[in-house]
């Protein structure tokens, strides 16, 4: 499966928060916000790797942090 990165996220339409913990779901809503692809690999489609700014690994982990 492969979704080019930028392009509006399909995947599914719902979010669905779980207690990782306890494993109780509570919560299922559709984000008013739009959701972008990034990162979606495939084998056999090409992708550049190679060095990034530190910037970008900040800002990537930024989410991980909240």
């Amino acid at each position: 499966m492969f979704y080019g990165d930028l392009t509006a996220y399909e995947y599914l339409a719902e979010d669905e928060f779980t207690d990782r913990e306890s494993g109780f779901r509570s919560l299922s809503f559709r984000p008013s916000y739009l959701r972008l692809n990034v990162g979606w690999l495939e084998a056999g489609r090409p992708y550049r790797v190679g060095p990034v700014p530190a910037v970008f690994v900040k800002k990537l982990g930024e989410p991980c942090s909240r």
